[in-house]
């Protein structure tokens, strides 16, 4: 991967370049596939359970959210074939399918390489919460696994975690462990990453996914 990196010419990778680097790190991510026409597309669907979200997988848009590119909750071929359609036509053909994740607790982690510092990890609310709520603890990386867990547990938002109003309690063991490696994976490539930044990491009763990830190269 260092040797990928180094040769990038891109600003940021792209999504689902980013998932095979997380993947590489034990770090789970839901069901996805790449396309780039609608045939593509149909033969994704094979294989796919429903329902899925569809993302825009154009170049150089690094918030799919604010261009009409992300589609959530699509139930049945129909309705993912009309929104490929649209999206496509609007945004270019390249396109990411991904599984829905069940519901669970959304936390941000970003790793960073400090000038003075080195590299470290964030952890905090994540979701739409990290721009209305400033919930953050901050671990140098690469951390233990009581390091992340006392982190966690900084977090005004952890209350969260263990289950609220009848919601089961998240596998809290299942999230320290790949918080831990993703540290592990921001020092592994600190000399090559100027960030890495998954948002959300969804905490649910089956361990954590990486819904949403941006790999930052050093230019």
């Amino acid at each position: 991967w260092q040797r990928r990196i180094n040769a990038s010419t891109v600003e940021t990778f792209d999504e689902a370049t980013g998932y095979r680097l997380l993947s590489d790190w034990d770090i789970p991510t839901l069901r996805h596939e790449s396309v780039d026409s609608a045939q593509a597309l149909s033969e994704a669907l094979e294989g796919m359970s429903m329902p899925v979200v569809l993302k825009t997988a154009a170049p150089g848009i690094l918030h799919k959210s604010d261009v009409g590119g992300v589609f959530i909750g699509l139930m049945d071929r129909g309705a993912v074939e009309a929104t490929y359609s649209d999206v496509a036509s609007r945004l270019g053909p390249r396109a990411l399918l991904v599984e829905m994740a069940s519901k669970g607790v959304e936390l941000v982690v970003g790793g960073l390489v400090d000038p003075q510092f080195g590299p470290i990890v964030m952890i905090g609310a994540g979701g739409t919460l990290v721009e209305i709520v400033r919930d953050v603890s901050f671990v140098m990386a690469p951390a233990s696994l009581d390091e992340v867990e006392r982190a966690l547990s900084g977090l005004k938002t952890a209350v969260l975690l263990d289950g609220v109003r009848g919601a089961s309690a998240v596998d809290r063991k299942g999230l320290v462990e790949t918080i831990a490696r993703f540290s592990q994976l921001v020092a592994d490539l600190s000399d090559v990453v100027s960030s890495i930044e998954i948002n959300p990491l969804l905490a649910t009763t089956n361990g954590p996914f990486a819904l949403d990830v941006l790999v930052t190269p050093k230019s």
